[in-house]
């Protein structure tokens, strides 16, 4: 395997640059039109020059590949035609080639003059992993962009990349860039970037650009130096993923469309987002992603509590760098220790930061950082200049809370160097702390080992192989040192090194100990395999010896979600919340998995507060944005939509002052979700193109498919199909060219679920299948269950009841406790199946329990949804009472009505009285009429309403517009083609033996004791039908039944 650590490539490549130095001087005119101003760049943009072009009066940068004299005149003219091809490329991670020239002195091209920096120069300083994610996503972009346009770029690397104002990733330097099949020489591209098939001489494919890919990522996750949960997590995706990209074998490289389906261009930060609108499926989606799904039971988790260890904090003071030297090796001393739990450098850095605290000079400002990170001990480190002995020395003092006494204060020389005087400070603190060691199960870390380690994690390559030659027999038998080099390996994504370091950890003599090295090493190794059970038993175990710490417990729930556990996950962090109370990402994450399992009361008024309050006392803007727009999205789900809105805009003013750009645009998405539930449509408009407006200043292409997406919901939701069809579509594609597979299967539902409302139950079930299959490849459980709900929705619609029940009877064996959202949509299609076959009782069971589901995790949509199919069956079962009742039930949540569920409702309630009064009255149809016709329904609706209208009233219908309305019902339309049959046989439109016949294929249907009066069955077939279904409804409702539907009313029902 390749293990070299390319740099940079900031050397030109000898393809892409013939000369070395074409030193064309400021003020020199090329082509008698391009007045040179200066050089652009360094490194690989040596040759790149600003000029003036003179006759469009812009400014460009020049390109220049060679002198004129150096080229024959059939590698200028590939040249030419090489440069052309990169032309075509549209893309705004693209740089924008113009035109070819050729002077008498140099051969060169045009192209944009980006104002910024290479992504080279920029990874001189430190980057946020923000930025390595938001430039890796970009540069995919790029090099997709490159290979639609059939252009293979051939020299991906750092200095061909560069960094615009906006901070945008762009790629540019098309110097080498050849079509596709091109034979690159092995020469070609970059040490460290170039493939390795070029040095075997073979023909270059696009697999050349995505090896280099993956090189480039690699230096972005290494220059991302975090190690909290979130980067770790992060840097363990995406050198996963980078190992597939540079695969030996080109032919077994990760395509760039696979890539994308592993991918999410989604702010790091967790945030909430409001998705779609269909049938009952309301919930929370996550903006961040460690791992992707995966099936299967979690192991029996081991994790016990034990005595909890002393919480410690590092606080430093200002002083050389000696003074950070020692904080760093006590904290990892420390951080090995069972009896103590260190609070990281970082936070405590961020929070003196961010809240101005001097806890070195004010007692206030000490009991409030103590606070915020809940310890019991603050260890402060300063080195104080200015004073009157020139000798240089760090003092160290501790306070103990709550009774923030300062004591312990002693000075320590610098003298003899920071290795003696950290064994001095560690053994004045282990007295100062009450350290008892009484059972050792590690060799502890000595001054030298520890300084070891700390110069291991900052090494290079060439320097961790001179620090193994120099200490290895020393620290044969040290698990420290090993697992040290092998969590080096590991995130310079050396899986071959990060394996032989390993296997030497655990051939050391502590191999079977409860040693912190040792237990920290076995979940490295499972986390390199990908294997979340194994990882899962790893960290269970070093809970067991190192237990209440809130990083591990942290990491543990984040995998026990992965693995379906989500009542682990809940006490997994319910435990590191009592330890650590003041950490508001953990509470946000706690109530995030509140609200998806339906506990939206609890998230409310525990989780989300408390995150609220820690986020308000640490004076973070971006963490309060994300609770209020969690809030926001509690609220929604409820059915709470004042208040939602409410949330939603105070989290949009947060997120501005804070200037959190992603934020505000997620924000504005589901402020334009609950407008449109308000049938505030315009303003919900508004809000998507502020969106809009956000994402395209981001150049973020996914922010806009989500943007299409919500354009698409509120389309929907007025009922515009046509619409709502087109916007998923453009939603669908930009995800297909940027988004993750996830992404692309929620489109591809949504295409799915218009063409369904729109009757088109073709395409509905082609793209229902599509998204099956992608949710299927990426393991997402939840999608694919949702999604074969809706297939056998569709197939009852069809009459298919074999298929339908087959997929249900494997879905009730999917569906747990812990997926409530599905359960309650399983029992809404179980109660259509099972009353579609007359099998009442079963069917009223079945929406009783989706109502309970509904309520318990307070959807009030999917309230709503039942309880009017609640209603309906009580209309069409002639329940009186249950009628009554479920009609009280109805007004109290009438306000919470979409337009279609308004017509529903006000259909059935008309139906009950025309009906009740025995048919006397058509007063109000008019009104309903109206009210079908101006709001768009969902065509089986529509057509289930136009259909009872006829059946109860024959002439609101003349002949020619009974027969206009049977043209418009296809043999797919199961319940409607009975239906309409039926009453055409009864109106003598058609022969009465075409419905018999109908019937025959159909016997099934619970309506045909209806049906078959208008077929030419004898009267015998007849009655028998007829009284096989009185007999299964009580006395009192057979006999209002009889009159309702079968026009036999003895007396007033």
């Amino acid at each position: 395997m390749d293990v070299s650590n390319p740099q940079d490539g900031n050397q030109d490549d000898v393809r892409t640059t013939v000369v070395t130095d074409t030193g064309i001087a400021a003020g020199t005119l090329l082509a008698n039109r391009f007045l040179i101003e200066g050089a652009l760049g360094e490194g690989g943009q040596a040759q790149v020059y600003r000029a003036h072009d003179q006759v469009t009066d812009k400014i460009i940068a020049i390109k220049v590949l060679a002198r004129r004299s150096e080229l024959s005149e059939g590698a200028i003219q590939r040249l030419r035609d090489e440069l052309l091809a990169a032309r075509q490329i549209s893309d705004p991670t693209i740089i924008r080639v113009h035109e070819f020239y050729r002077d008498d002195a140099y051969v060169f091209y045009t192209m944009d003059c980006i104002e910024g920096t290479t992504l080279s120069t920029r990874l001189q300083k430190p980057i946020t992993l923000a930025e390595a994610d938001r430039w890796i996503q970009q540069l995919i972009q790029g090099v997709r962009a490159c290979h639609r346009g059939q252009v293979i770029h051939g020299d991906i690397k750092p200095a061909n990349l560069l960094i615009n104002e906006k901070h945008d990733l762009i790629v540019a330097d098309f110097g080498i860039s050849a079509a596709q099949g091109t034979q690159f020489s092995g020469t070609s591209g970059t040490d460290g970037y170039r493939a390795p098939e070029l040095d075997a001489g073979e023909t270059a494919t696009s697999a050349i650009d995505i090896y280099a890919l993956g090189r480039v990522v690699e230096r972005l996750i290494s220059a991302v130096k975090g190690r909290d949960l979130r980067s770790v997590l992060w840097r363990s995706r995406w050198r996963q993923l980078a190992r597939k990209m540079r695969h030996a074998d080109p032919n077994a490289r990760i395509s760039l469309s696979a890539l994308s389906r592993y991918t999410s261009a989604q702010p790091i930060r967790p945030s909430v987002m409001f998705g779609g609108l269909i049938v009952m499926l309301l919930s929370l989606t996550f903006i961040y992603q460690f791992y992707q799904d995966r099936s299967g039971a979690a192991p029996a988790p081991i994790v016990e509590s034990g005595e909890a260890p002393a919480r410690i904090a590092f606080v430093r003071g200002e002083g050389s760098s000696e003074l950070q030297q020692i904080l760093q090796m006590l904290t990892l001393t420390y951080t090995a220790e069972p009896d103590f739990s260190v609070i990281p450098s970082g936070r405590v850095d961020e929070l003196l930061s961010q809240l101005g605290l001097n806890p070195f000079q004010q007692e206030r400002d000490r009991q409030r950082l103590a606070t915020l990170l809940n310890v019991s001990t603050l260890v402060f480190l300063e080195s104080p200049s200015g004073t009157d002995t020139s000798a240089p020395y760090i003092q160290v003092y501790l306070s103990h809370f709550p009774d923030n006494r300062i004591h312990g204060v002693e000075a320590f020389a610098l003298t003899e160097g920071p290795l003696p005087v950290f064994q001095v400070i560690r053994g004045h603190l282990d007295e100062q702390l009450g350290r008892q060691v009484q059972e050792v199960t590690s060799t502890p870390l000595s001054p030298e080992l520890t300084a070891l380690i700390l110069r291991i994690q900052e090494a290079s390559d060439a320097t961790l192989q001179s620090l193994i030659e120099e200490y290895r027999d020393q620290y044969q038998q040290a698990p420290a040192f090993w697992y040290a080099l092998a969590d080096w390996a590991y995130w310079q994504d050396n899986d071959a090194a990060t394996r032989e370091y390993l296997a030497q950890l655990f051939a050391t003599q502590e191999q079977h100990s409860a040693s912190y090295w040792v237990l920290q090493g076995q979940v490295l190794e499972a986390e390199l395999n990908g294997d979340l059970e194994s990882a899962a038993v790893a960290l269970d175990r070093l809970l067991r010896e190192f237990p209440e710490r809130p990083d591990l417990l942290e990491h543990r729930a984040q995998i026990a979600q992965q693995l379906d556990d989500i009542a682990l996950a809940e006490r997994l962090l319910e435990r590191a919340l009592a330890i650590d109370p003041n950490s508001g990402y953990r509470w946000f994450e706690l109530g995030r998995l509140r609200i998806n399992q339906g506990d939206i009361q609890s998230a409310i008024h525990h989780e989300l507060a408390q995150g609220l309050i820690r986020f308000r006392q640490q004076e973070d803007l971006a963490g309060q944005g994300t609770i209020l727009n969690a809030f926001g999205v509690a609220y929604l789900r409820m059915g709470n939509l004042e208040r939602s809105r409410d949330y939603f805009e105070e989290a949009l003013a947060v997120r501005e002052q804070a200037n959190d750009l992603s934020g505000q645009a997620v924000t504005l998405g589901n402020l334009a979700n609950v407008l449109s539930i308000m049938q505030e449509y315009d303003e919900a408009d508004a809000q998507l193109s502020r969106a809009a407006d956000i994402f395209a200043q981001m150049n973020d292409h996914r922010g806009m498919a989500q943007v299409m997406n919500d354009r698409g919901y509120v389309a929907e939701e007025q009922g515009l199909y046509e619409a709502a069809l087109r916007y998923f579509r453009d939603a669908l594609d930009l995800r297909m060219r940027y988004g993750s597979t996830s992404e692309q299967a929620e489109s591809i539902s949504n295409v799915a679920f218009v063409y369904f409302l729109s009757g088109d139950f073709s395409q509905a079930d082609i793209f229902l299948r599509q998204a099956y299959t992608l949710f299927e490849r990426i393991g997402h459980q939840n999608g694919m269950l949702r999604t074969e709900l809706q297939l056998a929705n569709l197939h009852l619609h069809r009459g298919e009841y074999q298929i339908a029940t087959r997929i249900l009877a494997r879905v009730s064996g999917e569906v747990g406790d812990h997926r409530p959202i599905e359960q309650a949509f399983l029992n809404f299609v179980l109660s259509h199946r099972n009353f579609g076959l007359g099998n009442m009782d079963t069917a009223r069971t079945n929406i009783a329990a989706a109502i309970a589901q509904a309520t318990t995790i307070q959807d009030y949509r999917a309230m709503i949804e039942n309880a009017l199919w609640q209603y309906e069956m009580c209309f069409w079962l002639a329940d009186r009472d249950c009628l009554e009742r479920e009609y009280m039930v109805l007004m109290d949540q009438q306000d919470g009505f979409t337009r279609e569920q308004a017509v529903v409702f006000a259909w059935l309630n008309w139906s009950y009285h025309f009906l009740q009064e025995q048919r006397t009255s058509t007063e109000g149809i008019e009104e309903l009429l109206q009210a079908v016709n101006e709001v768009n329904l969902p065509l089986h609706t529509e057509l289930k309403i136009r259909l009872s209208l006829w059946e109860f009233v024959p002439d609101y219908l003349d002949d020619d517009e009974k027969r206009t309305l049977r043209a418009r019902i296809r043999s797919s339309y199961y319940k409607e083609y009975l239906h309409v049959h039926y009453l055409m046989a009864r109106d003598q439109l058609e022969a009465p033996s075409n419905l018999a016949s109908l019937l025959a294929r159909h016997p099934d249907h619970w309506r045909n004791h209806v049906f078959i009066v208008a077929s030419d069955a004898s009267e015998e077939v007849i009655g028998n039908a007829q009284q096989q279904w009185l007999n299964s409804l009580s006395r009192e409702q057979a006999q209002r039944y009889q009159c309702w539907f079968l026009m036999e009313c003895a007396r007033e029902q």
